[in-house]
């Protein structure tokens, strides 16, 4: 498996950060076979957790402002090992920088943090949700190429940082000064720590990781002054693409509100022919580069991870809703 290391800048600033750079970077970048990862990759639990549960216990709610609940189980009572072995085939090869670094278990302990993900009690919903966020962050980490073995969709979750930004290669995820500061907060880029895309949702830019540490742990200035935790820690990755999918980006809705059916359009969503549905969630996402005209590799490759996924988990999918190409991006 061999990647060109070029990648594509994925979803809008979150918290109206509308006029700077995207929040993402596919780590993928292309196809055959022969990849040196940059390491071996272990699952380091130096993250304070506790720090996330005192967050938690301080407010009930995130600082999204989503309600920390749900009406279920929650997917460790249904998403089993062995459903996630089949999702990931090839989580394990030897050329992914995801090897032995995403598991089971570290996604169950981030989701228990966030309670009201994929919880609705409609299990079919629920298990939709599940699909649609491991289908976009799969996307987001391919190792896939067009005649990869079991097909593309079968190399979701490979590559845990952006390909060729190991040891801190890409220094361009900075944006000088602090654009935070409208926000009240500083998320100035710290000395010689780089933030290019780590972790299911590529966090990137010094803005999203400060962004990111605040809510999950009330302090900017944790990811900012240590943003390899976010590839050195399952959980803590976990944690920041969860943090994403649940978090509102003004005017645009969470990806969690669409997949649990609680949006509600606007009438500007209306004439701008904004559905509920996965298309949607890709219009959150990436909707700028990747919606409101001919259907792209991109939005189909998003598309059969997300079906692929479904199907395993035995659950119908609306395929009107599957892609984004009459809707208008925000």
């Amino acid at each position: 498996m061999r990647h060109t290391g070029r990648c594509t800048a994925i979803v809008s600033t979150v918290f109206s950060l509308a006029s700077l750079p995207a929040l993402g970077q596919e780590a993928n970048g292309a196809p055959p076979p022969d990849l040196d990862p940059s390491g071996t990759c272990m699952q380091h639990l130096d993250c304070d957790v506790s720090a996330l549960l005192q967050v938690e216990q301080r407010g009930g709610r995130g600082s999204s402002g989503s309600t920390r609940s749900g009406s279920g189980a929650g997917i460790a009572s249904w998403f089993t090992k062995a459903d996630f072995a089949a999702f990931f085939p090839n989580i394990d090869n030897a050329a992914c920088s995801g090897k032995n670094f995403f598991t089971h278990a570290a996604l169950l302990q981030a989701a228990s943090h966030f309670p009201s993900f994929a919880n609705t009690g409609d299990l079919q919903r629920d298990k939709r949700e599940l699909a649609a966020f491991l289908g976009q962050t799969s996307h987001e980490t391919t190792g896939g190429w067009a005649t990869a073995p079991g097909g593309p969709a079968a190399w979701g979750y490979c590559f845990k940082e952006e390909v060729g930004c190991a040891g801190g290669k890409c220094t361009q995820y900075c944006v000088g000064g602090n654009p935070c500061r409208q926000f009240g907060y500083d998320c100035t880029c710290v000395p010689g720590k780089t933030y290019n895309g780590r972790g299911p949702v590529q966090l990137s830019y010094n803005y999203n990781y400060g962004q990111a540490s605040k809510s999950l742990f009330g302090d900017p200035a944790v990811l900012l002054q240590d943003p390899d935790q976010v590839a050195n820690n399952a959980t803590l990755a976990y944690l920041t693409g969860l943090w994403f999918w649940m978090t509102p980006q003004s005017p645009k809705p969470s990806c969690h509100e669409v997949m649990a059916g609680t949006w509600s359009p606007t009438a500007a969503d209306t004439a701008a022919h904004r559905v509920a549905g996965y298309g949607l969630v890709t219009n959150i996402i990436n909707g700028g580069l990747e919606c409101g005209g001919a259907t792209d590799h991109r939005v189909e490759d998003r598309v059969n991870f997300y079906k692929r996924f479904a199907e395993l988990l035995n659950v119908p999918v609306d395929v009107a809703t599957l892609y984004c190409n009459n809707m208008s991006p925000w």
